[in-house]
């Protein structure tokens, strides 16, 4: 008697370049328990299901609570994975002590950060030239690069951060493809913009539109966990129409660039 027929198991695509991915966030939200938090023993389980090698992590508590705590906590889990590597809160006005921004810029350095994730409409600031010209300053002059949500913001003010400081390096995060049209205009007057591949953002051969319209340098490969899952956003960049080259770009390749540019 023949045996029972038995679907091959379901993978995701095997990708074959490395992975690094710039979007995550681990830690509980407002309305989430503890317990039901992502970890990194989470995040380590779906990057090693979807092939991603390495990422940049953040967390809830930096937005939710404060800076001071959400890093420690982020320096705690991170500890023991070498592939993992914080993007860290920072005060943009201390009101809590006179420390000046290049102080602050150094001491996140020091402690390993792979950028700054701002929370503008979360913690109520503007993200505006005049509201946190020396912390802007003191990013661009250390290379750290700025992390932030599309929808933190309006593109207006986007535009004119990145116009007031050149030399700070941008990684927009999430961002929607009903707002394609605001991101290349603002990618073609800035070119210190990068913005992060994203499940959200998947109409219309994206990846591939922003390749003829400004190459593929400043797009940089995100899964978006844990809104998203990871296995689609390495697919949307495995799958994609553009040369092996290009796709390794995406991949890794732009984001290990910005990382070699701290100093």
């Amino acid at each position: 008697m023949p045996a029972p027929f038995r679907p091959p198991e379901s993978k995701p695509p095997e990708p074959d370049m490395e992975f690094f991915d710039a979007d995550v966030i681990i830690g509980r939200t407002i309305d989430q328990e503890e317990d039901e938090a992502p970890t990194v023993a989470d995040l380590l389980r779906e990057m090693d299901l979807a092939r991603v090698g390495k990422a940049l992590v953040t967390n809830h508590k930096i937005a939710l609570s404060t800076p001071e705590w959400g890093n420690e906590d982020l320096l705690r889990d991170l500890a023991a994975s070498p592939r993992l590597r914080p993007i860290m809160g920072v005060y943009v006005v201390n009101e809590r002590d006179d420390t000046p921004a290049a102080k602050r810029v150094d001491d996140l350095v020091k402690q390993g950060a792979a950028g700054v994730q701002l929370w503008p409409q979360a913690c109520g600031f503007d993200f505006a030239a005049w509201q946190c010209p020396d912390l802007f300053n003191a990013m661009a002059d250390r290379g750290l690069p700025l992390f932030m949500h599309a929808d933190q913001t309006n593109y207006g003010n986007l535009h004119a951060v990145l116009q007031a400081f050149p030399r700070l390096k941008v990684v927009l995060q999430r961002v929607l493809y009903g707002d394609t049209r605001r991101v290349l205009a603002v990618m073609r007057s800035c070119p210190n913009l990068h913005i992060c591949t994203s499940p959200g953002n998947v109409g219309g051969s994206v990846i591939e539109q922003l390749d003829r319209y400004f190459g593929s340098e400043r797009t940089i490969f995100g899964s978006g966990l844990f809104k998203y899952d990871a296995a689609p956003a390495v697919a949307q960049v495995a799958y994609t129409q553009l040369p092996e080259p290009k796709r390794a770009l995406i991949a890794s390749g732009n984001l290990n660039r910005l990382m070699e540019g701290i100093r």
